[in-house]
């Protein structure tokens, strides 16, 4: 799909404006049913694991103030210390971590979208501060103005909402399902031609030194400190193989959507996610021989 998005830039049938309207209907329509159609379905009652999510917030809270430390030493700009913030940061546990996890144990599915109901809002609530407080300055932004767009975020209206609708074992209609079914299935496609489309562009080269280093923080640096972090802490088997995968999943796509959404660095973004998302194929596949030839998982 990023090579199709490559493609349609090469030959003019796509151009920047349809780029930048496409990352709006994915980021205020197609991701939002996305969100709220995985969780509405997950009945958190059966699966509640504190100690496990826990961690993960803890784990997640570290990689974020360690990604804003380094941005600070690199002297970033305001625009590319977001991006490079959430590029060191937010996973791809939706996609690429539920995939995995299902190919890996099949049992462990249901474990694994309870841990993103609270996941996913707290990657949203991070990547808007992220996106949002270094450009405070440029755009004149106050802390009510950060706070609001933080509560006005589609992505976080849209978790809050189908979390109370899951507690609630709320059954949508058939054809609300369907509509919201299409909507979500939006998400990726368009994402995904966006940033292939930019690299037409060069985006790949942009900052690369930025780009390189936020992968790397992201799929070696944070995987091996926070696995370790949790063998240490004694996570075994099923709740070692989610951690161990939603910390290494490359920086995830809607990282682009969200920075070009919010007017921060979003060639920065896609040229992290596809560097991180390429080498990810090698770190995911060590760590997973290196933790299964030990029993861990």
């Amino acid at each position: 799909m990023i090579a199709v998005g490559y493609a349609l830039q090469r030959f003019n049938i796509i151009n920047q404006n349809f780029n930048s309207i496409s990352s709006k209907i994915v980021f205020n329509i197609a991701l939002p049913a996305l969100v709220f159609n995985e969780v509405v379905k997950v009945d958190i009652s059966n699966i509640m694991d504190f100690k496990l999510i826990e961690y993960i917030y803890v784990g997640t809270f570290v990689t974020f103030l360690l990604a804003w430390g380094i941005a600070v030493f690199f002297k970033t700009d305001p625009e590319s210390k977001g991006a490079f913030i959430q590029g060191s940061f937010r996973g791809n546990s939706a996609i690429i971590g539920v995939a995995l996890i299902g190919n890996a144990s099949h049992a462990m599915l249901g474990k694994t979208s309870f841990m993103l109901a609270f996941v996913i809002p707290l990657y949203n609530i991070l990547a808007v501060i992220a996106l949002a407080f270094p450009m405070k300055h440029k755009k004149k932004l106050s802390k009510v103005q950060i706070l609001n767009e933080i509560l006005t975020n589609p992505l976080i209206i849209c978790m809050f909402l189908a979390m109370v609708l899951s507690a609630f074992h709320f059954k949508m209609p058939e054809v609300l399902e369907r509509s919201v079914s299409y909507l979500a299935a939006l998400t990726l496609p368009l994402a995904l031609i966006g940033i292939g489309s930019t690299l037409r562009n060069g985006s790949w080269k942009e900052s690369p030194k930025l780009a390189i280093t936020a992968s790397l923080v992201k799929i070696v640096v944070c995987p091996i400190l926070l696995t370790a972090g949790a063998l240490y802490f004694g996570f075994r088997g099923g709740d070692l193989l989610i951690l161990f995968i939603l910390f290494s999943s490359p920086t995830a796509i809607v990282s682009y959507v969200m920075a070009d959404a919010m007017g921060s660095n979003s060639r920065l973004s896609s040229s992290i996610v596809l560097i991180s998302t390429i080498l990810s194929i090698f770190t995911i596949s060590a760590g997973l021989m290196l933790l299964k030839s030990y029993g861990l998982i």
